[in-house]
């Protein structure tokens, strides 16, 4: 099997996304070829192109403004949102380092509350796993 390109389903779902923006493409055209997985990279891009249309303008009147990097990116958002400019951004948003830290600090305390009796149970379960590789 061939590989056709380097790029993730996320990257080729944006690439088409801001494809479809900078040349009047029709969106609904375009996701109807795509398999479920690629729709919905695809879904998530074209939300994110259409918070971000002025980089995408920007990006064919004005290259060399994109290369010195002088604009700024949006987060993705519906598009009520973006017209009454109202809402939290759409997406998954990455945790912080206080709220992993606060979930780490919660899943050892959970550790250390466990049974005595079910921590020896796991000790010799482990034990004789370990002595049937071991055998002769």
């Amino acid at each position: 099997m061939a590989v056709a390109t380097r790029m993730t389903v996320d990257e080729l779902g944006l690439a088409l996304a801001i494809y479809c923006e900078g040349q009047n493409g029709d969106v609904r055209t375009a996701r109807r070829h795509l398999d479920p997985t690629p729709q919905a990279c695809f879904d998530e891009a074209t939300a994110w192109v259409k918070s971000n249309a002025k980089v995408v303008r920007l990006l064919a009147e004005d290259p060399d403004a994109i290369a010195a990097r002088s604009y700024s990116l949006s987060p993705a958002r519906g598009w009520l949102s973006r017209v009454l400019g109202i809402g939290r951004p759409k997406g998954v948003s990455a945790p912080d380092d206080a709220e992993l830290a606060s979930v780490m600090r919660d899943i050892e305390k959970k550790r250390a509350e466990r049974p005595p009796s079910r921590r020896r149970e796991r000790e010799r379960l482990r034990a004789l796993v370990d002595d049937a590789f071991d055998g002769p």
